[in-house]
């Protein structure tokens, strides 16, 4: 009589739903399955039954993960050119990936299904190193993985209004940039401004001199060595 085989799981998902896996004995009653997902520590209970209505005892064994999980940052740009790059990698599917950035700031994101994982710095960053780790969640954390970020793109800009709004002589200018990049604005006298750019890339400053009519430029700065046409 061919018996069957039905495993019982802890998930190492959030939250432990008992998920099962199901096998066929061979010829030699040996049988072997592999979870469907990835595990926690815990107990593995087994429960065979012959198809003639006869169910074994339960039996238990212990899971115990002691392997520390793979990474590697496969990537790391700025492919929307907000001054804030992504960086992409591979580890076991489920795990923790904490990214360090190169001012010191962290971002988090788990691993989907496939051991793929993505995250963007919550911040703009210079130059520099980014590094990384995973955690499986099992007490296992990866070696520290390391990659470059180098800002090569020129950031945008430009200068949507000038406007001399409360009438005193001394026009305002304002505008859109990268996201911290520094904005230098040379006034008609050829006197200049300097403002940086806010977390959405908007600036605004106004002259320190009043102004005579004429022509009025701006130039932004990314802080790596970067600047605008």
């Amino acid at each position: 009589t061919t018996e069957i085989y039905t495993l019982s799981l802890h998930d190492a998902l959030p939250i432990s739903d008992g998920s099962t896996s199901t096998v066929v004995a061979d010829a030699s009653g040996n049988w072997s399955v592999e979870a469907t997902s990835t595990q926690k520590d815990g107990t593995v209970s087994a429960v065979a039954d012959d198809g003639n209505g006869n169910t074994s005892a339960t039996d238990t064994g212990s899971y115990d993960d002691t392997v520390a999980p793979p990474l590697d940052i496969t990537s790391v740009l700025d492919s929307d050119n907000d001054g804030m790059p992504e960086a992409a990698g591979t580890t076991e599917p489920g795990a923790t990936v904490t990214v360090t950035w190169p001012d010191g700031s962290t971002s988090t994101v788990v691993a989907d299904a496939s051991g793929n994982w993505s995250v963007e710095a919550t911040a703009t960053q210079k130059d520099g190193t980014v590094s990384a780790v995973a955690d499986d969640g099992n007490g296992n954390t990866s070696a520290t993985d390391t990659g470059s970020y180098d800002d090569t793109v020129a950031p945008p800009l430009d200068i949507t209004s000038v406007l001399d709004s409360d009438n005193d002589g001394m026009p305002e200018a304002a505008g859109t940039t990268e996201p911290g990049a520094t904005v230098t604005v040379t006034w008609p006298d050829g006197s200049t401004s300097t403002v940086v750019a806010d977390a959405s890339g908007n600036w605004s400053v106004e002259a320190t001199a009043t102004q005579k009519d004429g022509t009025v430029s701006a130039v932004a700065d990314d802080g790596n060595g970067n600047t605008s046409a």
